[in-house]
C-alpha cells in the first residue's frame, strides 16, 4: 500500500491546475529526479539533497516552470535544462504527485527521503544511500 505524501500547501492554492498537470506530463516524459551527496568546493562540507531536472529544446516551457517553482535554467548542448534542488525540488515533486504516472514512484521516494533522512546524523548515511540507489534503479529499469 502506498504511503500518503502530503501535497505542499502551495499545490492546494495553485489556481492554474492545468499548468501543474502539464508540468507533470512534461516531467514524466523529459524530467529526471535524483538524490545525491554534493561536496562544496570551498568549505569541503557536503550535503544530501533531492534534485530534479528537465531538458528541453523549448526554453519558454521551462521558463513557465521556473516562474512557478523557482530553480535555475541553463544552456546545454541542443537545448536548455531547468534544475531544482532541496526544498524547491521537494515542493515541485509534491505539487506534481497527483498527476505523475511514469515517475511517480521516484517522486514518492524522493519526497520520503527529504522527510526521513535530512538533518539526521552521519549514521543515517546507509539509509540515505539506500534511497539514492532505489531511485537510480527505477531509472535504469526504464532504459
Amino acid at each position: 500500500m502506498e504511503e500518503a505524501i502530503p501535497f505542499s500547501k502551495e499545490a492546494r492554492a495553485i489556481s492554474d491546475l492545468p499548468l501543474v498537470a502539464y508540468a507533470a506530463g512534461f516531467f514524466d516524459a523529459d524530467g529526471s529526479v535524483f538524490i545525491a551527496y554534493r561536496q562544496r568546493r570551498i568549505s569541503g562540507r557536503g550535503q544530501w539533497a533531492v534534485y530534479t531536472t528537465i531538458f528541453t529544446t523549448t526554453p519558454s516551457v521551462v521558463r513557465l516552470f521556473a516562474e512557478q517553482w523557482g530553480g535555475s535554467i541553463g544552456p546545454t548542448p541542443g537545448g536548455v535544462i531547468w534544475r531544482t534542488s532541496a526544498r524547491t525540488a521537494d515542493r515541485f515533486l509534491r505539487d506534481l504527485l497527483p498527476w505523475l504516472t511514469i515517475k511517480r514512484t521516484e517522486a514518492l521516494l524522493a519526497t520520503r527521503f527529504r522527510r526521513e533522512c535530512l538533518r539526521k546524523p552521519a549514521g543515517w548515511n546507509a539509509k540515505r544511500e539506500w534511497y539514492r540507489q532505489a531511485v537510480h534503479m527505477l531509472k535504469s529499469r526504464r532504459t
